[in-house]
């Protein structure tokens, strides 16, 4: 069980500490996607910067297991989570293929059987996400929806438990995000992933999610059933 204990966000600015979110406490369960929801600007980013470790709680714990992975060094953090940016990088002169493939240092070893092992897996997933037709294209000339598909594959590729998706469908068309999310849908369910994406597709998204994390203003609420939320809650004009 993924578990966020007591954790308040922010950010260090000037010498002085910005306080965001408080006390956030949030049981998560393997299989489920969990949505992050908010306005710009709100604080999802920092959330989901204090779970990969990159800013420090303020105070609280992120617990996995009997591990505080808040605690992790960044080498030891990527055996449990992957992130998904909403950007795709502008590499040049690397194939689809490569791109993934510079993710899995984790999974390097000397021997020849342990190499060939990665590689059946990371073309498994690009079977999965349906794109193996891309594996050998010049990663810089694939369309922007094409990319983020590829970073996708990339970010299941590494194998961990844990996967972070920030607006990962900026770049799909209608009938791509569908795609997606019932891709992600079945991953978390058939792999038992904890997959947080945040995301302004509320609409499309909503159907296929266990659980939300909406923020607001120093606020925060966490939904176990879905249904009962309506983005008023978080774009109201006083939320």
């Amino acid at each position: 069980m993924l578990k966020l204990h007591e954790i308040t966000t922010g950010f260090i600015k000037n010498q002085q500490t910005h306080v965001l979110h408080e006390k956030i406490s949030i049981a998560l369960e393997p299989g489920t996607i969990t949505l992050l929801l908010g306005a710009n600007g709100i604080g999802k980013s920092v959330l989901l910067k204090t779970l990969l470790n990159i800013f420090k709680p303020i105070s609280g714990s992120i617990e996995f297991g009997n591990q505080k992975i808040n605690e992790l060094k960044s080498n030891e953090l990527a055996s449990f989570i992957s992130l998904m940016l909403p950007n795709p990088p502008a590499i040049e002169l690397m194939s689809a293929l490569e791109i993934v493939m510079s993710g899995q240092q984790r999974f390097n070893n000397p021997w020849k059987i342990q190499q060939n092992k990665a590689l059946d897996n990371v073309k498994l997933y690009f079977d999965k996400c349906k794109v193996s037709h891309l594996i050998n294209k010049n990663f810089a000339e694939l369309s922007d929806g094409e990319k983020q598909k590829v970073m996708l594959v990339r970010c299941l590729a590494q194998e961990t438990p844990i996967i972070l998706l920030d607006e990962p469908m900026a770049f799909l068309d209608y009938p791509s995000r569908k795609q997606f999310l019932q891709l992600i849908k079945e991953i978390a369910e058939n792999e038992g992933k904890y997959i947080i994406v945040s995301t302004h597709d509320i609409e499309i998204s909503l159907p296929i999610c266990n659980t939300i994390i909406a923020l607001t203003k120093n606020n925060w609420q966490h939904f176990t059933q879905p249904n009962l939320f309506t983005p008023e809650l978080i774009f109201s004009e006083n939320p």
